[in-house]
């Protein structure tokens, strides 16, 4: 549908924090949104600086399927403004195409005259028309490692030994941001990874991710608080 695949878009640009904006070399959040087929799921992929996340986009396909392309994150804001446009009911559809090799386009002038074809790697339509044919935002896989990150990290968490146990402190701005994501559950769970200070949270059935948590020591040596802004370590 549409929409479910315009929150994902939304969530991959809320969880990478900073991404979009001018970066300097000493900052790592990631500029792309990455869109992964595997075993015939859609998951889309963001990351920032200390924070990382998936959400499923349930889709209809052999599960034998596997692609991977990224898209700029200006592109993924603006896909997800266009595809929640009228008519998003509920028979409204959304398809991707995700080539292996660049293929060509042949846009038109405005006299219908074919134009010089452009290369892409990714189409998108709603209800069978074209919304969007972008290139791949990142073809040598510079980011493309985000992906491995949060997969193994979701893994870890799924250990039923690795839950939660002891005080968890996050920045006020990833608390922001983990409450701004679009998804129908009521509560944010968490649980511990295989990577002290890097736990896991759902946000539902879709939506998962990572957050870095405040080290306490550091946090308290740097002077950003003092101790009775936390609990007993």
């Amino acid at each position: 549908h549409p929409l479910a695949l315009a929150a994902a878009l939304d969530n991959a640009v809320i969880i990478g924090n900073g991404t979009g904006r001018s970066l300097n070399e000493n900052q790592n959040s990631c500029p792309v949104v990455y869109l992964v087929v595997d075993q015939g799921e859609l998951h889309i992929y963001g990351a920032g600086r200390f924070t990382m996340g998936r959400t499923e986009v349930p889709i209809e396909l052999s599960e034998s399927a596997c692609a991977e392309v990224a898209i700029s994150v200006k592109s993924a804001k603006a896909l997800q403004s266009m595809l929640r446009q009228a008519p998003s009911g509920a028979d409204a559809t959304a398809s991707v195409v995700i080539y292996d090799e660049p293929a060509p386009t042949m846009p038109e002038d405005e006299d219908g005259d074919e134009m010089e074809p452009i290369w892409v790697d990714v189409i998108v339509s709603k209800n069978g028309k074209e919304v969007a044919a972008l290139g791949d935002a990142d073809p040598e896989g510079k980011w493309s490692r985000v992906v491995d990150v949060v997969d193994a990290r979701l893994r870890a968490a799924e250990d039923v030994g690795r839950r939660r146990g002891g005080p968890l402190a996050l920045t006020v701005e990833d608390v922001n941001r983990l409450s701004s994501l679009r998804h129908k559950s009521k509560v944010i769970d968490f649980a511990n990874t295989d990577i002290e200070c890097v736990t896991a949270f759902k946000a539902g059935p879709l939506t998962m991710g990572i957050v870095g948590e405040v080290r306490r020591e550091k946090f308290l040596s740097l002077g950003g608080g003092t101790e009775g802004d936390l609990w007993a370590a």
